[in-house]
């Protein structure tokens, strides 16, 4: 009885153009909310994101930095470790690549990449703004200032840890503005080998223009053995993909291995 009351009532405002445009408004605020309950924050010290690096970097050896910007992450990462860690550093703004230069280029341990990642080797249109703008992406829609469209070379994990010599590596952090999955499937012999220890991706806005869900993510990671949790200040929580669905916007996951669980324990949480 409700439900049919409800139903006809649906009807009815869908025909009110003021309506449908109360509710327009109501769901982009509505996500907002949820946005910022499920991400918090895209700065790494209210978000959870410098607690796993703290807890994760001593037990590590190796690590890829994918999207490493200008060399933010992976300072800090560097920072929480022993300082033997080895790393490759994958990132295809001109900028960003002399930052990083000048910040590694005397570092052995560290192996600097300048090109883009995602699923298959080649070249693409980079989309690069000025100054290391953090929003720089192979989408042509989605950065938020001025861009120059420039060509860069594409590789992806599975061949950058090959050409490395490495059997596999201990965290794999992704930021590729979009491109997260895309980079992910670049990354799917390691991962079907349980050789990447934890994954960190960013799921935003992006994704939804690169063709990217959610669902396909956590498929395709489950499907390789791994587990995967969103990330909050308050730990790792499994995320019930029914509840929520796609909702784009800014927050972090995080992926692990069987054998790397126990290296995460103090962090796992309940179901959100």
């Amino acid at each position: 009885m409700i439900r049919s009351m409800l139903g006809r009532t649906h009807i009815a405002l869908s025909r009110s153009r003021l309506a449908v445009a109360i509710a327009l408004k109501m769901r982009n605020q509505s996500e907002m909310i949820l946005a910022r309950y499920l991400g918090q924050d895209n700065r790494r010290e209210l978000n959870g994101e410098k607690q796993l690096i703290d807890l994760i970097a001593p037990a590590s050896h190796s690590f890829i930095d994918v999207g490493a910007n200008v060399g933010d992450w992976t300072e800090l990462f560097l920072r929480a470790g022993d300082g033997k860690q080895r790393g490759i550093l994958i990132e295809p703004s001109r900028s960003a690549y002399a930052k990083l230069e000048g910040l590694f280029c005397g570092n052995a341990m560290i192996q600097l990449i300048h090109a883009a990642a995602s699923d298959e080797e080649g070249e693409a249109v980079f989309h690069e703004e000025a100054e290391a703008g953090e929003t720089s992406s192979l989408l042509p829609s989605w950065s938020f200032s001025a861009t120059e469209a420039v060509r860069v070379q594409v590789t992806t994990v599975d061949q950058e840890v090959a050409r490395a010599g490495w059997n596999g590596v201990d965290v794999l952090k992704i930021d590729a503005e979009g491109y997260d999955l895309h980079v992910i499937r670049g990354a799917r012999h390691l991962l079907s080998e349980k050789a990447i220890g934890i994954l960190q991706f960013e799921y935003n806005d992006p994704w939804a223009n690169a063709g990217s869900t959610l669902a396909a993510a956590i498929a395709l990671l489950e499907g390789c053995g791994y587990k995967v949790f969103l990330l909050r200040t308050t730990g790792l929580h499994p995320l019930n993909y029914k509840r929520w669905g796609e909702f784009y916007r800014c927050t972090n996951f995080v992926a692990v291995s069987p054998q790397k669980l126990s290296v995460v324990s103090s962090l796992l949480n309940s179901e959100i």
